[in-house]
């Protein structure tokens, strides 16, 4: 992880392998920031400038729009999530669907390769558990699971029992031992999860004997 301070003493955390880009100039004037991958934002509050929102948080599925805030954004592959902890903040730019609005405890979530968009509420222990060292699922199902594996640890997924990633899992381990969370699914599914070298496989537990 990573904490950066912009020039406004706003804050963003980043989780493991995520980049952020800021714009340089008059920090005064409306901001755009550019994320890729999973990141938490303190944003301090300034006035409009011009009628126009004071930062921009941009990523390839949505722009999110914020006055001063704190929100969790995860932005990976053809999917994204954006979790509203506190204030108010408002998403443009989504193809095929009119300005949202989010209030504390809000969470949009987008599947560009589905072309979906929902929204409901989160517990916000959810998103902030990284933050806290610790991975947590709360009826997630496997197949994001081994993304965020393959996202956050650089592995290389080699997934033979297609049946068991639409199944859910839900549990909290400590993320600088991912081998707990690995052996906590295949207890939990009876399949193989084998990390070898820099390989997940995973594989039904008759391949194996």
């Amino acid at each position: 992880m990573a904490t950066v301070f912009l020039p406004d003493s706003s804050q963003i955390v980043l989780n493991a392998n995520s980049v952020v880009k800021v714009t340089e100039g008059n920090w005064m004037r409306p901001r755009t920031i550019e994320i890729d991958g999973e990141s938490f934002f303190h944003i301090r509050k300034r006035p409009s400038f011009r009628g126009l929102r004071s930062c921009r948080v941009v990523t390839p599925h949505a722009t999110i729009n914020v006055t001063g805030t704190q929100f969790h954004v995860i932005s990976r592959q053809n999917k994204a999530e954006i979790f509203l902890e506190e204030g108010g903040i408002y998403l443009s730019d989504i193809p095929g669907v009119a300005q949202l609005t989010l209030q504390a405890g809000d969470v949009v979530k987008i599947d560009r390769e589905k072309r979906t968009v929902s929204k409901s509420t989160a517990d916000a222990d959810t998103y902030n558990a990284w933050r806290q060292g610790f991975l947590q699922f709360d009826q997630t199902p496997l197949s994001d699971v081994f993304n965020t594996l393959q996202d956050q640890y650089g592995y290389t997924l080699d997934i033979q029992e297609i049946t068991i990633i639409n199944k859910t899992f839900s549990g909290k381990v400590p993320s600088d031992t991912p081998e707990i969370l690995l052996r906590a699914i295949a207890e939990t599914f009876d399949i193989s999860v084998e990390l070898r070298k820099n390989t997940l496989i995973v594989r039904p537990v008759k391949l194996v004997r």
